[in-house]
């Protein structure tokens, strides 16, 4: 993507190329209403063109990953990495006298690559929202980012405190080295369709890949370390279970061969209700 005014200023839409929208399979507990599933095609991934909330969620989140056997993801293991990626700018003192907002330093970073503070100017109608809220008895958190994460808070955007523009994936990690790493290379307008595996080693050897303008033209890289995947929470699990790793029923009767049989992979995808308000 180039630094167009449509990705950078927050509130401009997004140019609609850089959006892949999907559709859900009916949900039960929805009244079996399918609901569309955002993702996005652009260098820089959802961070480009979503909506900018930059907040974690509580501890007992990430410690429940830890304690379900991944050592080194609990709230303590994860969150020198959370300060480490930032650079926090507080709100105006102005701005955090009216609304529940920290500007605590302790849980950010001030030094990493992504920008992240709060818009310097607010709809004064806000404060009312807050009032009805306490009213019914949900309290107001205005440090949402240092292990609770509930209650009504004010999230913390990917914005640069500097000069209020986007911070995205593209902006503070990719641009700043593209072009001076002779080890890094990036292909866009290709799409990743397979994993390749050693099947005996059950490792991971390189993947497949097309070119947008030409699906059928299956090309291919191999890895000499190792592949990571990070193509986002639907289509990773899509990957995974194309090139064999899922539930083993679910690969075998779509004629996939089964790598390894992984129940969970696909499964358990959770999206959070969001309500748009515009106030004029």
């Amino acid at each position: 993507a180039e630094l167009e005014p449509s990705v950078l200023v927050p509130g401009l839409p997004a140019p609609t190329e850089y959006s892949r929208n999907y559709e859900s399979v009916p949900q039960p507990g929805l009244n079996n209403k399918s609901q569309p599933v955002y993702s996005a095609g652009v260098v820089g991934g959802g961070t480009v063109i979503n909506g900018l909330f930059f907040n974690r969620g509580s501890a007992a989140d990430y410690d429940t990953w830890e304690e379900l056997g991944n050592p080194g993801w609990g709230w303590n293991g994860l969150l020198p990495y959370f300060k480490k990626s930032e650079t926090f700018t507080p709100p105006p003192e102005e701005l955090a006298a009216q609304y529940p907002i920290s500007g605590d330093l302790e849980p950010h970073g001030t030094d990493g690559p992504v920008g992240s503070s709060f818009p310097n100017y607010q709809y004064p109608v806000l404060q009312y929202f807050y009032q009805a809220w306490n009213s019914i008895g949900v309290s107001s958190n205005p440090q949402p980012n240092g292990g609770r994460a509930v209650d009504a808070f004010y999230s913390t955007l990917s914005i640069l405190g500097t000069n209020q523009s986007r911070s995205s994936a593209d902006t503070a990690y990719y641009r700043p080295i593209a072009g001076k790493r002779p080890n890094f290379q990036l292909l866009p307008l290709h799409s990743v369709t397979k994993i390749l595996f050693n099947k005996k080693q059950k490792r991971a050897t390189g993947v497949q890949y097309v070119s947008r303008n030409d699906t059928k033209t299956i090309l291919s890289v191999r890895a000499h370390h190792e592949v990571i995947l990070a193509a986002g929470a639907p289509r990773s699990p899509q990957i995974l279970q194309v090139s064999g790793i899922g539930p083993k029923d679910l690969l075998s009767n779509l004629g996939i061969e089964v790598i390894k049989d992984l129940p969970g992979v696909g499964h358990n995808f959770q999206d959070q209700p969001t309500y748009f308000a515009r106030v004029a």
